[in-house]
């Protein structure tokens, strides 16, 4: 008998106990993991393949993984997290981490084909070195994030791709990325020295499709800055998404997106900005800083686009500052003041080269006391850019001339027979003699 127990004792010593890692569940995709505390969560960096569900709201106050760094990332390059949690829309709060010599910080680190749903995430404060994001620091191809909200969250990084709720979103040309019904409210804060691809939701993306999610709060760094994207590169889709970030930066800084730069090219669609831009040099947009082989339609700014720098070369504009390299601008328009009083800008955009914009307008206030090209509409134009159907208003914006577009008054523009070949039937609407057009999706 005595034998007996002794074996028994053996087992027990060498057989890992389990029951206690979450509170209940195998999971499989039927039945998942379920998670209903810190510690539990913080388990998933053990089995970073399976499928997991929280059962209640989970509070990381206080909680270490025992290094002293706050909260351990769930994955990395080596193993990424390849799995499924369904946060169930419950809460995940007052995680912390400060890992600022680490790259690939979030709450999730690096993943790969896996997917994250329904989760509330507030309180969170994340200190990183690059691709540091709220809730994944580097998203592999494959990811997919949806119903995610995060507030009341501070995101930092000593360095660059860093993103509200993504830091870097990498997919490929056969395996995109998704984000979709998500939404942010927080600070994100990059070294103002050397820091790029800084962005409210996400800092930088290729090969991704961010539709119906929108970002608020402060967004700050060095270059390629937005209020939703730091950078955007190849074959991107925005669909139906806006900020209303406070966005400051050096180069490359707009109120949606920072600097597009792609091939394929990439879309923005039914989306807009209208947080105030703050950019110390370099070029700055309402909407965009800088796009390269960009398609956009139907979108608008309203904020203020504000250029302190003292150089001649840069390009400062209400929707996008420098637009070039094959891109098409349409049914689009701006109204908030643009100011620099070095370089060029204009009303719509500051440089237009071998792009085209048409059918759309702007109506802000555009001032440059030192600028050597300036526009009611367009700065200046480059390279066989060409300008269709569109329009600017010579008293709200101060300005008689632009280098390409027709001007009008007030009075005119809140006439729907100015607007030639415009579509009024599916893209605008007007109401006659008070309000400029705008697009029909927004009051959708």
């Amino acid at each position: 008998m005595r034998n007996i127990k002794k074996i028994i004792l053996t087992l027990l010593l060498v057989i890992p106990v389990t029951s206690y890692a979450f509170s209940g569940g195998s999971g499989t995709k039927e039945d998942p993991y379920q998670i209903r505390t810190c510690p539990e969560l913080q388990n998933i960096i053990t089995l970073l393949a399976e499928h997991f569900i929280l059962i209640d709201n989970v509070n990381c106050n206080l909680w270490d993984y025992g290094d002293g760094g706050g909260f351990m990332p769930l994955g990395n390059l080596t193993t990424p997290f390849t799995g499924k949690l369904d946060g169930n829309n419950f809460k995940v709060s007052y995680i912390k981490i400060n890992r600022y010599l680490q790259d690939n910080i979030g709450i999730f680190g690096v993943t790969l084909n896996a997917e994250i749903t329904n989760v509330n995430l507030d309180n969170i404060y994340i200190l990183g070195k690059s691709n540091v994001g709220g809730l994944v620091g580097f998203a592999k191809s494959g990811t997919k994030i949806s119903n995610v909200y995060a507030s009341l969250s501070e995101i930092n990084a000593d360095y660059s791709h860093v993103g509200g709720l993504v830091g870097r979103s990498e997919g490929t040309s056969n395996v995109r990325n998704t984000i979709q019904n998500s939404s942010v409210d927080l600070i994100v804060k990059a070294a103002p020295e050397g820091s790029t691809s800084v962005g409210g939701m996400v800092g930088s993306a290729s090969y991704a499709d961010i539709s119906n999610s929108h970002a608020l709060g402060t967004v700050s760094g060095n270059a390629r800055v937005g209020g939703l994207a730091g950078s955007l590169g190849s074959s991107i889709t925005l669909l139906n998404t806006y900020a209303t970030a406070l966005v400051h930066g050096w180069y490359d800084i707009g109120g949606l997106v920072g600097s597009v730069s792609t091939f394929p090219p990439s879309h923005i669609t039914n989306s807009y900005a209208t947080g105030k831009v703050v950019i110390e040099d370099g070029n700055a947009g309402g909407l965009i800083g800088s796009a390269y082989n960009l398609l956009i339609d139907s979108c608008y700014a309203t904020g203020e686009v504000e250029s302190l720098t003292t150089s001649q070369t840069f390009n400062t504009g209400g929707l996008v500052g420098d637009f070039t390299a094959g891109g098409m601008l349409k049914n689009s328009y701006a109204t908030g003041a643009v100011t620099n009083n070095h370089g060029v800008l204009g009303g719509l955009v500051g440089r237009l080269s071998d792009s085209t914009v048409s059918h759309s307008y702007s109506v802000g206030r555009v001032s440059g006391t030192n600028s050597w090209a300036i526009g009611g509409l367009i700065g200046a134009f480059r390279d066989d850019a060409s300008v269709v159907g569109s329009y600017w208003n010579t008293i709200t914006s101060g300005q008689l001339g632009s280098a390409g577009g027709t001007p009008k008054t007030t009075i005119e523009m809140y006439q729907q027979a100015t607007y030639v070949d415009w579509d009024f039937a599916n893209t605008w609407k007007i109401n006659q003699g008070f309000d400029y057009p705008h697009l029909q999706w927004e009051q959708k």
